[in-house]
């Protein structure tokens, strides 16, 4: 693994650079795909442009494996992963990802986010890896289970944790249902590869 590039069996995990405009524009605009982030709606350019790239470009760009990866399968660009610390706790990282509706069922989520745990209980001295998704995204929820992740808690967003969302503009309204939280402890992860 260099700073700039992760290879699974399918994947390459890359750096993003300012040539990923296109790609996440393309990505925020499938209703699909933002289904459970904004109710469907479009992350809009400008967000993407001065927000949301400049944060997937500089996030700990030097300190692999943490970071936003832009995921590519055959060259072409499947999604995106992230590995990122969690503020003040000095031992736990939070899992992210989002994926071309393309890409979608086909196992890749599940191959980029374990090399990336992989790497990170590996290469850090991170005890805990946390994701979340919400209740209804049966699908989230099975790449997190293949993961080895458990379910730890079932919680609900305030409209302030919304507003707060670096890697999507989310709708304000709060949704009815449940986010869950789901982790992976570094013993849990090293029991898993024995």
């Amino acid at each position: 693994m260099t700073a700039g590039s992760m290879h699974a069996d399918r994947l390459l995990l890359r750096r993003f650079d300012a040539g990923d405009i296109s790609h996440l524009i393309e990505l925020d605009a499938d209703p699909e795909v933002m289904r459970y982030l904004t109710g469907g709606i479009a992350t809009e350019r400008s967000a993407i442009e001065q927000e949301i790239l400049p944060l997937f470009i500089d996030a700990h760009r030097n300190d692999p494996p943490f970071g936003f990866w832009a995921a590519e399968e055959d060259g072409r660009f499947v999604g995106w992963l992230s590995l990122r610390p969690v503020p003040d706790t000095g031992s736990v990282a939070s899992l992210g990802y989002r994926f071309m509706r393309r890409a979608w069922g086909r196992g890749l989520a599940t191959e980029g986010a374990h090399l990336l745990i992989d790497a990170g209980f590996e290469r850090s001295s991170i005890k805990r890896i946390v994701a979340t998704t919400y209740e209804e995204n049966r699908p989230s929820i099975r790449v997190l289970e293949r993961l080895g992740m458990r379910l730890k808690r079932r919680f609900r967003y305030s409209a302030a944790d919304l507003a707060g969302s670096e890697t999507s503009r989310p709708s304000k309204e709060l949704w009815p249902g449940d986010d869950l939280e789901f982790a992976l402890d570094r013993q849990d992860w090293i029991s898993s590869r024995a």
